[in-house]
């Protein structure tokens, strides 16, 4: 069992540093509509928005190394891409959801800065659908929540 955690983390931090290293999928955010900013959300807390088709918000969340950061969407029946990169600007996953539900993600932290969480609503429609994005405080990875996370 400890061998079979130890080559699955292993294979986890290969794939990461080929990711950092290789610059793939690495992209420049280009910020909230209004402001150009990320909008930075605080540990524990929540940020409430709207989205029309095709439009994205981008949130902002430091993080430690060694930290799982999870957070929520509720975003109803909205057609939601939510993607997530790292401190370097790396893309380290995408979820997309067409269903009626609570997104529930979680990513263990490799490096310690800020982290960045881009909702993106795929819908046609330009009428505005509420999304709430929800940060959980922060825990230590353990192997329990980080084969969660895969």
């Amino acid at each position: 069992m400890a061998i079979a955690f130890s080559i699955a983390l292993l294979s986890v931090c290969l794939v990461m540093l080929i990711h950092f290293f290789s610059g793939a999928e690495s992209i420049e955010l280009k910020g909230n509509a209004n402001s150009g900013e990320p909008i930075q959300v605080a540990l524990g807390s929540s940020e409430r928005r709207e989205l029309v088709g095709g439009a994205s918000e981008v949130f902002a969340v430091t993080v430690s190394q060694g930290q799982l950061l999870r957070f929520s969407i509720d975003k109803g029946d909205l057609l939601l891409s939510t993607t997530l990169y790292g401190p370097t600007g790396t893309k380290l996953f995408e979820h997309v959801s067409q269903d009626f539900e609570i997104v529930d993600l979680s990513f263990p932290t490799q490096l310690a800065g800020t982290y960045t969480i881009e909702l993106r609503s795929q819908e046609r429609a330009q009428t505005p659908r509420q999304v709430e994005l929800r940060v959980q405080p922060l825990t230590p990875v353990t192997p329990l929540n980080r084969k969660d996370s895969e």
